[in-house]
Order: structure tokens, then C-alpha cells, then sequence
């Protein structure tokens, strides 16, 4: 027997969906090479002319205010060194691969910055859990990722994300359940058949969906760090239907971590708001 699939239309725009940028991969790859150079990794990025310019495009945005137009990512490695680069790529990558067709009532620019609110919340959990950069890294990326099935439902099935986007808050297993019967999969296991179609780290698809059970013990940091972000953004940012879905209890670490950012969530915020004014600069005209 096969796996469970989704219904027609989604399992169409699965295999639909544009590759995921080589370059962005192979520089997450050699993050984990502690040998590994900055203009090595920089050298990988510019091979994606159209990557590169629009990064380009942000770093000589009002938002960075250089005092000089920077005209090569090797020139604006030295302002801004190589982490914001790699983050604004990947940032880029992740908003590049939904799809631009909307229906009504649907606003893909909210999903966009929900998908960099989720990866900064991660990457920022996951360092509260003692992972190391290039684990970060990888964090980071399940969190712009974490609502690519929601976005794939909404654009290629309107008619049942309408009804699916209505329900009232419950848990995450009644959810799934109601998603099932209306898409065929719940949105974060399409999320994850993407990830594992463009050849992303196991761990990444893995911790979305681990993410019910992300308070028990053995789970991995990457469940636990999603738990984290979307627990956060749900009291910080109640504005999106994931907000809808209840969580199940957290360990004594994940409420601590989670209660320390809610304690001071200024540099989060922050943080979340940097990608979003990053979206809006790099918006073509």
C-alpha cells in the first residue's frame, strides 16, 4: 500500500513547483564545514545572477543606508558579513517558490511574511536549544517553510481551504483530521513531500511532522524549536490561521525558552521585522 495522497489538484502543484535554488542548497551544505571559507560560499551565490541581484537589491535598500552602493556580494560581505547574506538568500529562495497566483480574499504577501516570521522564530529557538550555526541554518529554513502547505492549499485548493480556514481553534490532531478529509494530507505533511522533493536535510521535513508531538521526550530540536516559534508568534502575531491551531503541552525546557522570549520579545520582534521590511525592498517595482 502506498503512501497517503493528496487530492488531485495539490498533488499537481506539488510536482509543479519550481526547484529550489542549487545555490542556496549547496551553501547550506558547506555551512557544515567548519573549514569552510566565507567567499567560498559567496562564490556559490553568485552563480545565480538573479539571486544575486536581488540581494544586491537589499543591501543597497533605504533599510541598510550604506554610504556607498555596494555592486558585488563580496563587496557587501564586509558590511554585512556573511550569516545576513546567507539569510536574506535563503529568504529570498523560500518567498521565490510560492506560487504568485492568489484567489480571492487570498493575500500571498501574509503568507510570505508569516514564512519569515516562522524562520526567525526557529532559528532563534533552536539557539536557546544549544544548536550549533549550521543546525540554525537549517532551522531557519523549516521555519520559512513551515506554511508552504498552507499556501499551496489556499492557491490550488480555495473552495476547501475557505472551510478549512474557518474552523474554530482546536487541537492540532483534530485539525489534521478536518485537513485529511478536505486536502487528502494536513498542510505540513505537503509541506514536508516538498522539502523532501528538493532534497532538503531529513531533519527539516522531520520536525514538521513531529510538531504534535514535540513536548514528548526524544523529540528532535527542530520539532521543538517550530513548537517554540509558532507558540510565540501566536501570542506575539495573532493574525494568521495556524494561530487557530492548539498545540500540545510542552517540556519544562520549550515553556522555559518559550516564556523567556514572551518575557522579551523586543529583539524577536525585531528580528521579524527586519525580513518583513526585507520583503517589501526586494518586491520587484
Amino acid at each position: 500500500m502506498g503512501k497517503p495522497k493528496a487530492i488531485p489538484e495539490l498533488e499537481g502543484a506539488i510536482e509543479a513547483l519550481p526547484a529550489f535554488p542549487k545555490s542556496v542548497q549547496k551553501v547550506l551544505e558547506m555551512t557544515s564545514d567548519l573549514n569552510c571559507m566565507p567567499r567560498d560560499l559567496i562564490d556559490v551565490l553568485e552563480t545565480d545572477p538573479v539571486l544575486t541581484g536581488r540581494i544586491l537589491k537589499l543591501v543597497n535598500s533605504a533599510y541598510f543606508a550604506l554610504a556607498r552602493r555596494v555592486d558585488s556580494l563580496r563587496h557587501a560581505l564586509v558590511y554585512l558579513g556573511l550569516n545576513t547574506i546567507k539569510h536574506m538568500a535563503m529568504g529570498l529562495a523560500a518567498v521565490g517558490a510560492m506560487p504568485k497566483e492568489t484567489s480571492a480574499g487570498i493575500s500571498m504577501l501574509s503568507f510570505q511574511k508569516d514564512a519569515l516570521a516562522g524562520g526567525e522564530v526557529a532559528r532563534i529557538a533552536g539557539a536557546h536549544l544549544m544548536a550549533h550555526q549550521s543546525e540554525q541554518d537549517q532551522l531557519y529554513l523549516m521555519g520559512l517553510f513551515h506554511n508552504l502547505g498552507d499556501v499551496l492549499c489556499a492557491v490550488y485548493a480555495p473552495e476547501q481551504w475557505e472551510v478549512y480556514s474557518a474552523l474554530p481553534a482546536s487541537s492540532i490532531e483534530e485539525m489534521d483530521a478536518r485537513a485529511i478529509e478536505l486536502f487528502g494530507l494536513p498542510p505540513r505533511e505537503i509541506a514536508a513531500r516538498v522539502l523532501e522533493k528538493w532534497e532538503m536535510e531529513p531533519d527539516v521535513s522531520e520536525g514538521l511532522r513531529e510538531l504534535p508531538h514535540a513536548g514528548e521526550e526524544g523529540a528532535s530540536r527542530f520539532s521543538q524549536s517550530l513548537w517554540i516559534a509558532l507558540s510565540f508568534l501566536k501570542e506575539e502575531r495573532p493574525t494568521t490561521h495556524s494561530n487557530g491551531v492548539i498545540l500540545g503541552p510542552g517540556s519544562k525546557e520549550m515553556d522555559r525558552i518559550l516564556a523567556l522570549l514572551l518575557e522579551y520579545p523586543a529583539d524577536v520582534l525585531t528580528s521579524i521585522d527586519r525580513s518583513e521590511r526585507f520583503l517589501i525592498e526586494s518586491t520587484p517595482n
